[in-house]
């Protein structure tokens, strides 16, 4: 029986080719999208989950909620949290602090920038990050030990083992000689620590001031905690609570919460404010998830419209052969094995493709993913084939298998109603097919907005070098290039910050004299920084070296700022808490966005010297050395660029011969905020190019379909007058209608959809109706040169032959 069954699918196959070839080809490219997702979608949901302890392991985060202010949360925590966790509570087997620094590693002549973590001697103990060679035990005991990854001990070491060699590390102010004691495999692309050296946590000292490491409202590092097993969140909560009652200041004691976050639950829990990793919105897989499976189904939609618009054909074969005796479940294991084939071919031409898309996938998502036969592929495989098969085949074959001899061999059957279904099929597929393509042009609207705003400085032509130097030598190699670079024409000038745009900047927080919390950003600047960045000063003055009081008292503030304070005039105010040493603003500068275009422009300060606010700040969350130049901006001319670089990175060896010259053009850094932007604008394109395809393939086949069964009335047409313009407009006629249809559906998806993406953004574009409209001309040339073919070939045909045929 399976045979005969399989030599009629093959024989129906291959009797239609033009039919089997558009359902194969669509199935493949709505498989290969599903594939492609799939392997996403499991890279994104395994993070972590390969830690042995991964049931067990937690990562300890804040939430403060303050009187005047909404609660917020952080994952930066106190030095001595982890202490206080072990001592607390019998359940915490061990807690490990991390800290992450990029600092310099010497080697001989050469100097590389390395980021190193910070961690304690347990730290391989409770995380699975295997080492290749040393002992995991006693990798990190000594305070001068350091553990390489692989691929870092290449680019040092190259070919020779590293082990036992002596390594130069700029750890604080100064260089310290370190012994590698231990290599480590490279991290997991799926890990949320993402590592290249460690050194022991001890060293921590070298960094923080032991004032600070005592406060328990300095936050720099995280913590994690091994439990002696699986527990709830509210389980543990209410330990934690008593930490805070007992080693927070009592005021505090009310508006700090403890929690734990499971580690799996790091990478997409983006309510969660990322740490040292980034984090991962789990609605893109989601959006992705469906985005698959309705390419699949438009796939799917082709197979039903294609097999139902045949249905007159294969009316008679059903007729003759319930006639001959088959029952209905035999016809319809014909028709789902016919789409189960077809399905499995279309599978095996997907696994093609993904290996041929896989690289271009890779770049669009910014991913390492690999084509991996495991056990849980193979099913999903397996699974999709007969998924795709069973969709697309089921409709089809429960529909001709119900036909009764008597009304075939009559004529009965429901053409008016199998063709009304197969609009709405139609339309379905325009309408998706046309929202995709609206949504990838407003897309591309917001991305070049973002790209292309007055964000309030001069970002063009802007050199950003990061100045790793210890504290007492920072500020002279500012002007040891500066000096050196005065007269050279084409560096237009030099200055120094502590952070820069599209980075971190430092948070500081206070209680005014009402008690309120105000909050603000800080940046420490030299006297060129406003002139340098393009920065548009709006009333007093700017830093000025003639007035010796600048470097101690002067402020420089924002916009936000003046408004955030309720300020009428800016000029001579202080910042109103008693605590604070002299200080008073002597400039205001336009807002500009130091922070991606998400965010509205917030309360900033400029200061020469971060002590002009220190003594009255009582909260600072900082990524870099707050008093530190820790980047250095040069302005250079457009002509003749990468020269230039090459001029500066000359200098930079005279003025800091013992760093590296690691730098960025500032435009390329404020643009890579929006790089994941572009990504999803690139993937929704190609989704919206797979759907317009495949829902073209369907049209054509229609179309050869409609043309087929009217042939007799198209030479007809011909004979009494009618000419190929009138021929093809009436066999497009029909078309047109179907894709202006699926227009009036899709125009206020793609509308409503949108704008509730553009709500994530602070500053946005307004939705484009021309764009909806380009959208719509696009899906409809592209249905219209489809059908146009098959109408232009009929409309050409000689009348004689039509009519002959018939």
């Amino acid at each position: 029986m399976f045979k005969s069954y399989l030599k009629v699918a093959l024989r129906n196959i291959f009797k239609q080719k033009l039919f089997s070839f558009i359902n194969i080809i669509g199935l493949a490219v709505g498989i290969t999208v599903c594939i492609l997702i799939y392997f996403y979608v499991r890279h994104e949901r395994s993070y972590d989950q390969f830690h042995e302890n991964a049931d067990r392991l937690y990562r300890v985060y804040i939430t403060e909620d303050l009187p005047q202010r909404d609660p917020f949360s952080y994952v930066y925590t106190p030095f001595h949290l982890a202490e206080a966790l072990e001592q607390s509570f019998p359940e915490v087997k061990q807690a490990v602090r991390l800290d992450v620094r990029t600092d310099i590693i010497r080697y001989g002549e050469n100097s590389f920038s390395q980021r190193l973590h910070l961690v304690e001697p347990e730290f391989f103990e409770m995380f699975t990050f295997p080492l290749i060679q040393g002992r995991r035990q006693d990798a990190l005991k000594n305070l001068n030990s350091v553990v390489l990854t692989q691929s870092t001990a290449k680019k040092i070491f190259g070919q020779t083992d590293p082990m036992g060699e002596r390594l130069s590390l700029k750890v604080g102010d100064s260089f310290h000689d370190f012994l590698v004691s231990g290599i480590a495999e490279d991290a997991p692309p799926n890990s949320s620590i993402q590592f290249e050296a460690f050194i022991p946590f001890e060293n921590v000292n070298k960094y923080r001031s032991p004032r600070a490491l005592d406060q328990w409202f300095d936050v720099f590092f995280e913590t994690y905690v091994l439990l002696d097993r699986p527990l709830s969140a509210s389980e543990m909560e209410q330990k934690l609570h008593s930490v805070v009652q007992n080693h927070y200041p009592e005021r505090s004691v009310d508006m700090v919460t403890l929690h734990l976050q499971p580690i799996t639950d790091i990478h997409l829990n983006p309510e969660i404010p990322s740490g040292f990793a980034q984090t991962s919105d789990p609605l893109y897989s989601l959006i992705l998830m469906g985005i698959a499976v309705l390419v699949l189904m438009i796939a799917c939609v082709n197979f039903m419209t294609l097999a139902l618009g045949r249905s007159a054909d294969r009316a008679k074969e059903v007729g003759a052969r319930k006639i001959l005796g088959a029952l209905r479940p035999q016809i319809i294991k014909q028709f789902l094995g016919e789409a189960l084939l077809m399905s499995l071919t279309a599978l095996l031409l997907s696994i093609l493709l993904v290996q041929l898309f896989l690289p271009t996938f890779n770049r669009i998502t910014n991913q390492e993913l690999s084509f991996s036969f495991g056990m849980g592929t193979i099913f999903f495989f397996v699974s999709l084939m007969l998924v795709a098969g069973l969709a697309a085949g089921s409709y089809p074959a429960f529909v001709l298998s119900s036909y009764q001899p008597v009304d075939v061999m009559k004529g009965k059957k429901g053409q008016k109603r199998r063709s009304t279904f197969i609009r709405v099929l139609v339309v379905g597929q325009f309408a998706f097919s046309i929202g995709l393509i609206a949504s990838t042009f407003l897309m591309n609207d917001q991305l070049r907005f973002l790209l292309n705003k007055d964000i309030g400085f001069e970002k063009e032509n802007v050199l950003v070098i990061q100045n790793l130097s210890s504290q007492d030598q920072n500020r002279r190699i500012v002007e040891r290039l500066r000096n050196a670079l005065a007269k050279q024409k084409e560096v237009l000038g030099v200055a120094g910050s502590s952070s820069t745009f599209a980075r971190d900047w430092t948070e500081m927080g206070f209680r005014d004299q009402q008690g309120d919390f105000k909050q603000f950003f800080q940046l420490t600047v030299d006297y060129d920084f406003i002139k340098t960045l393009g920065v548009r000063l709006k009333a007093g003055r700017d830093f000025s070296r003639d007035f010796s009081t600048d470097p101690r008292e002067a402020l420089i503030v924002n916009e936000a700022f003046v408004e955030y304070f309720n300020w009428d005039s800016a000029l001579g105010k202080s910042l109103p808490r008693e605590n604070f040493p002299p200080h008073r603003v002597i400039g205001v500068v336009e807002d500009f966005n130091f922070q991606s275009l998400r965010n509205e422009v917030r309360p900033a300060v400029l200061v020469l010297n971060p002590s002009t606010l220190d003594r009255g700040i009582s909260d600072v969350s900082t990524t870099y050395a707050v008093g530190n130049l820790n980047f250095i901006n040069v302005r250079i001319s457009a002509d003749h660029v990468m020269k230039t670089v090459e001029l500066i990175k000359k200098t930079w060896k005279d003025a800091a011969p013992q760093q590296p010259f690691l730098f960025s053009f500032l435009d390329q850094d404020v643009n890579q905020q929006y790089q994941e932007i572009e990504h999803w604008s690139r993937i929704v394109g190609y989704a919206s190019g797979f759907a317009v395809v495949i829902a073209c393939l369907g049209l054509f086949g229609l179309s050869a379909l409609s043309v087929s069964r009217r042939i007799k009335e198209i030479g007809i047409r011909k004979v009494l007058g009618a000419t190929t313009k009138d021929i093809v407009r009436m066999l497009s006629g029909e078309y047109l209608k179907i894709v202006v249809l699926a227009n009036i559906i899709a125009w206020p998806l793609s509308y409503f959809i949108i704008s509730r993406w553009l709500q994530d953004f602070a500053y946005r574009v307004n939705i484009s109706l021309f764009k909806l409209i380009l959208a719509s001309v696009i899906a409809l040339m592209i249905a219209l040169i489809t059908v146009s073919y098959q109408s232009v070939k009929a409309g050409l045909k000689d009348p004689v032959e039509s009519i002959r045929y018939e």
